[in-house]
């Protein structure tokens, strides 16, 4: 029994410990009795900052030099999911919200957060296990991503040549208005999902064959309306 006592030990400790979110274990008092935070940040413990709003630097909590001791406190999201959590003994997951705070050595400032907590019961006594995980950079790369897509599909939807993309198998799934206007097209729908660049007789096989390849292709084709229609 002593073994399986320290092999449970052990794994709750590497739970708490290769953890990449923060873990808060939060008493009804809203102080934390253990946090992970210290060790993810690779910092030595302040066991001066008792509630979760001092150990994650939070502004309110920095100017106020106490958590929930700022007039803003009182509309504190996070807080006030803790206390309904503690009141209906359940549980609330991915709540996607902004704090502004200062996590280890960086700078303070805005930081998105999802956070998650659930009711717990420990020798006779409550807790609300909370996870803090930082979302910032993967917000960031989204939003990048987005502004990208944007800047690209301006300039795909107003180039003045005909251009179209089609999937591995040859078949148009975008096209431009240029391309529509050239092919002498109705619309984008008669050519998205129905054209095919590998059944295009005007399209040389040796240029089919790169394309299938991966290998890049420019070289000019003789288009004949007659025949590919």
């Amino acid at each position: 029994m002593a073994k399986e006592i320290k092999l449970a030990k052990q794994f709750y400790a590497a739970i708490w410990n290769n953890a990449h979110e923060f873990i808060f274990l939060i008493d009804k008092t809203s102080h934390v009795t253990k946090t992970n935070y210290y060790t993810v940040c690779k910092m030595p413990p302040r066991e001066d900052r008792k509630c979760f709003g001092e150990i994650l630097q939070c502004r309110y909590a920095r100017e106020a030099d106490n958590c929930n001791k700022h007039e803003k406190c009182r509309d504190c999201i996070i807080r006030s999911k803790i206390s309904e959590t503690f009141k209906s003994r359940g549980s609330f997951s991915n709540f996607e919200t902004t704090m502004d705070i200062q996590i280890s050595s960086h700078l303070a400032g805005l930081y998105s957060m999802m956070v998650s907590g659930r009711y717990l019961s420990l020798n006779g006594h409550d807790y609300v296990i909370l996870t803090v995980h930082d979302i910032s950079e993967e917000r960031a790369l989204k939003s990048s991503l987005k502004h990208s897509n944007e800047k690209f599909l301006c300039f795909f939807d107003n180039v003045t040549v005909g251009c179209a993309i089609c999937d591995k198998e040859g078949k148009l799934i975008e096209v431009n208005d240029t391309y529509v206007e050239y092919m002498g097209l109705e619309s984008k729908k008669d050519a998205v999902s129905q054209l095919n660049i590998y059944t295009n007789p005007c399209i040389n096989p040796e240029f089919k064959e790169m394309m299938r390849s991966g290998i890049p292709v420019s070289g000019e084709v003789k288009y004949d309306y007659k025949i590919n229609t």
